[in-house]
């Protein structure tokens, strides 16, 4: 039993290693799903509105890259809607079917357009975390490469902030009174 999950787990964390295989999978699994509720959507009269289930591929696609593949699986899906529509057995109010099946096409258009967004919003979106080790004087950042590296070529580097310098009116007010003092001794005789 025990053997069985860690040969289990070594073939998933392959599969996450190799990024080919996993798209691979997860487009399997789509479309496995995809086409369960399309027979089932086939079996039920067109007055039960099963399409909406077709969200959950078109979610399910956002997890893959690259990010066409959710229009690619939002158009399947739309166009298995309106064919269920068409070709369903009849059973139900028509003019309610079809605001249905309209309904349908709206929210899967609208997921996909959420999902797309969502992506590319999360691959705006690069923090950083955890602790960083920093000097005290001189402020620089201890890197992963067991080099010291200055706060701002780090910050660059592993964000995509940029950093840029001024002064905050408390040490202006300090460098203004600093100043003023190196002044007054060498006027001094």
């Amino acid at each position: 039993m025990y053997e069985r999950i860690t040969i289990m787990l070594s073939r998933w964390t392959k599969l996450r290693a190799e990024p080919a295989d996993s798209m691979m999978l997860g487009l399997g699994l789509v479309f496995i799903l995809i086409m369960s509720i399309f027979l089932l959507d086939m079996m039920t009269s067109v007055g039960i509105a099963l399409s909406i289930l077709y969200v959950i591929p078109v979610y399910m696609a956002s997890w893959i890259r690259p990010p066409w593949i959710i229009l690619f699986v939002a158009a399947g899906c739309t166009v298995l809607t309106i064919y269920s529509y068409f070709f369903s057995s009849s059973g139900g109010v028509p003019r309610i079917a079809a605001i249905n099946h309209f309904l349908v096409v709206v929210a899967l258009v609208s997921t996909a357009v959420l999902a797309l967004r969502h992506n590319q919003l999360s691959e705006e979106i690069k923090t950083l975390q955890g602790f960083l080790k920093m000097c005290t004087c001189c402020k620089k950042i201890f890197n992963e490469k067991g080099e010291w590296e200055s706060l701002e070529v780090y910050i660059g580097t592993h964000s995509e902030a940029a950093v840029t310098h001024s002064v905050c009116p408390r040490c202006k007010d300090d460098y203004r009174e600093k100043l003023a003092a190196r002044k007054h001794y060498a006027s001094e005789p």
